[in-house]
């Protein structure tokens, strides 16, 4: 499995503990992964769909996941797993 695909299942596992917490807007999470130019950064949004603008996820100032798609799979994970935690 790529580090990628850790990423995407990763994402779905959050995302489904954030709603089985009862989170708002858990099912419009996204990620967004800044550029090799400017500096790769994995952050997670919540997407209006209106307008397709991005918003901070509540609970993270900045919504930073890590540099690298792997990190980030790793805080998804954390994520989800204290959201599970928190509900249990």
């Amino acid at each position: 499995m790529t580090a990628a695909q850790d990423l995407v299942r990763a994402l779905a596992r959050a995302t489904a503990a954030a709603q089985a917490a009862g989170l708002p807007d858990a099912d419009r999470w996204t990620l967004q992964t800044g550029s090799k130019t400017y500096g790769r950064a994995f952050r997670l949004y919540a997407r209006d769909p209106q307008t397709g603008g991005l918003s901070s996820v509540a609970g993270l100032s900045d919504g930073f996941l890590g540099v690298t798609a792997r990190e980030a799979a790793s805080s998804l994970d954390m994520l989800a797993t204290g959201l599970r935690l928190a509900v249990a």
